[in-house]
């Protein structure tokens, strides 16, 4: 069959679909990128292009697929693409793109993974002593070898990109030795003071300085007064410019202003949200905090 850019398009026994490449003069593989299964084996038992350039694929003992002549735009990676399944069957909960390119997919109870290309690496703990957590809720870059990773078991962790190695920093003061909420860790950002602030699922926001690698401060929710965050179920945190962190809980918004130290926050009450669950937080190239 010849589809509509004028190839030869070839149907096989066992060998998928080829086209003719006229520069070669040889039957080439036609590549499906979206399938589920291996279309290199397939055996193909009918083609048809329609009017509008879709490309339909009769197979034998799998039914008939479709490729669609404007494919969707996002492109999956996971475990029902054969050829781009790469990052395992397990819940995605953070994905970040460090400076050099690389894609970073932390999982829930399977690590963390490293794209870069047609290259995956995969870290998890059981592959080292000192291996990466296994359910990674953020991730921050640091310097151009180490990853900050919020870890909802073992709370701030700082990863080494080149030999997969972590280091737990594990934030077990005084007054929470009986709360192990304190380091289920759910989001991270630095501000501009080289510290670390990491929101916890109840216990507050716990403040890492980077430099003295040691816990510093924390902000936490009182039922006494008005003083503390909103809420201690921090879902997530977000640096805004040079002076102002905000924390987005699941009892409205807090904006801590650095300078004073000062805390406000935003619920329903005072008309700024529909809802009181803030989950995430962005800010746009004008300056405009979004709030999901």
């Amino acid at each position: 069959m010849f589809d509509n850019n004028k190839r030869l398009l070839v149907g096989t026994y066992g060998r998928g679909i080829k086209y003719l490449n006229k520069s070669t003069d040889r039957l080439e593989d036609f590549k499906m990128l979206t399938a589920m299964f291996d279309f290199s084996r397939t055996k193909i038992h009918a083609l048809y292009q329609d009017r509008v350039g879709n490309l339909w694929i009769g197979l034998f003992q799998k039914g008939v697929f479709l490729s669609p002549n404007r494919p969707n735009k996002f492109h999956y990676w996971g475990v029902k693409s054969h050829y781009q399944n790469v990052i395992g069957s397990n819940c995605v909960m953070s994905v970040f793109k460090d400076n050099n390119g690389t894609m970073w997919v932390g999982t829930d109870n399977d690590g963390l993974y490293g794209l870069n290309g047609n290259v995956s690496r995969h870290f998890e703990l059981k592959s080292n002593v000192n291996g990466v957590s296994s359910t990674i809720m953020s991730i921050l870059e640091g310097d151009k070898n180490t990853l900050w990773l919020a870890s909802y078991l073992d709370g701030l962790v700082k990863f080494d990109k080149q030999s997969g190695k972590s280091a737990r920093f594990s934030n077990n003061t005084p007054e929470l030795s009986n709360n192990t909420s304190s380091n289920k860790a759910m989001s991270i950002d630095k501000d501009s003071r080289n510290r670390i602030w990491v929101g916890t699922n109840g216990a507050g926001v716990h403040i890492f300085d980077i430099n003295l690698s040691k816990y510093v401060a924390r902000y936490m929710f009182h039922e006494e007064d008005s003083s503390g965050i909103a809420n201690n179920w921090v879902n997530c945190v977000k640096r805004d410019g040079d002076n102002l962190m905000w924390i987005g809980t699941y009892e409205g918004v807090s904006c801590v202003d650095l300078r004073t130290n000062r805390i406000t926050n935003y619920r329903t009450q005072k008309g700024v949200l529909p809802g009181n669950t803030v989950s995430a937080i962005a800010k746009d190239r004008r300056g405009n905090m979004w709030l999901g």
